[in-house]
């Protein structure tokens, strides 16, 4: 990648385990207690929280979501699943017809949600937009779905990579658009090595899996006798259940370096670009490591990772400035103030998409 004269500008994640945790935890306990009602509310605070301590140069982004919007799409969306999940259960034909709709509607609800989201954020006091419409939105979130059946799933790597294209070529800074250059290859170079490590890992679990099943059949499970000579499978089985978690992980934590870096490196924001420097194994251990302490602490732990996890993120990601940030932000500015294109009217419904 091209390197830049001037010097790099990191994001840096300020935010705070336990100023977090009271904040989910007041969070929680009211969701509960009105029955998810205040969920809305729930994620206005820990968003404008993240967004708040998350700082680029000297300043640190807004989150400007209204949680009554949030729960008026809440509850439409309810409101659609509840529709939905009544047609099905009346007649084969009502679910097909019910299922297309929302296949059909699937762009709209696309790019309503990376329009609220986009609208709602912002840095400096000017927001974030996206500009994109329903017919772009068509083809890489509807057409070309078709593409994965046709192919038994090969084109998946070119849907992702049309996808990706359509949702950062829509956002905009002011008024000027952002732009995402990553070739199709480099999606499909992703991919190879995912399926790659896939296939190795599978290899390497089914075997314990198998040899604990094949000692835990029916007959066993009724109470037969183990064959001769055999040991206790549920040793193997277990080894099993760990060989898939740490398998998940890593494959997870893989695609996400992956996925992260390869966007992050081809974006653009008018002449000024990104770097990412995600690592695999850097990754793989955070979510490891986070995962199991969510689990052994029930729950409790959760802010401590998601802090951990989104400063590890945000702290390996950097703005390769073109010339001078500072003026270029004052120039968006005053260009959106002059063409009077201040955002004031808002879709009224966050679809949480």
């Amino acid at each position: 990648m091209e390197r830049l004269s001037t010097p790099s500008l990191a994001v840096k994640f300020t935010g705070n385990a336990s100023e977090y945790f009271r904040i989910w935890i007041v969070n929680l306990s009211l969701s509960i207690l009105t029955l998810g009602v205040y969920s809305a509310w729930a994620k206005v605070r820990k968003q404008r929280y993240f967004y708040g301590h998350t700082r680029l140069g000297a300043f640190s982004f807004d989150y400007l979501a209204d949680p009554v919007v949030i729960l008026k799409g809440r509850l439409i969306a309810f409101a659609v699943f509840a529709a939905y999940s009544y047609a099905a259960g009346l007649s084969p034909v009502l679910n097909g017809a019910a299922l297309l709709l929302l296949l059909i509607g699937t762009p709209w609800l696309v790019v309503r949600s990376l329009r609220f989201k986009a609208r709602n954020s912002a840095y400096r006091g000017l927001r974030f937009d996206f500009r994109a419409g329903f017919r772009d939105a068509a083809g890489p979130y509807l057409l070309l779905l078709l593409l994965l059946p046709l192919t038994l799933g090969l084109a998946y790597p070119y849907v992702i990579a049309k996808q990706k294209k359509f949702m950062y070529d829509g956002f905009r800074y002011g008024r000027t658009p952002f732009r995402l250059d990553a070739d199709v290859q480099a999606f499909y170079g992703l991919f190879l090595k995912f399926s790659g490590i896939a296939a190795g890992l599978a290899g390497a679990t089914i075997p314990v899996f198998a040899y604990g099943l094949s000692h835990w059949g029916t007959g066993l499970a009724q109470g037969a006798p183990a064959p001769d000579g055999a040991g206790n499978p549920l040793p193997f089985l277990a080894l099993g259940y760990v060989f898939a978690a740490l398998a998940s992980f890593t494959l997870t934590s893989y695609l996400q370096a992956g996925m992260n870096n390869l966007i992050w490196n081809s974006v653009s924001l008018g002449p000024h670009r990104f770097r990412s420097e995600l690592r695999f194994a850097s990754l793989l251990w955070i979510n490891t490591s986070n995962a199991l302490a969510i689990l052994l602490s029930l729950g409790f732990l959760y802010p401590w990772a998601a802090i951990r996890s989104m400063r590890y993120r945000l702290d390996h990601l950097y703005v390769l400035p073109a010339g001078d940030l500072e003026a270029f932000v004052a120039g968006e500015v005053e260009a959106v103030r002059a063409t009077g294109e201040e955002l004031t009217e808002f879709l009224d419904v966050d679809l949480g998409l």
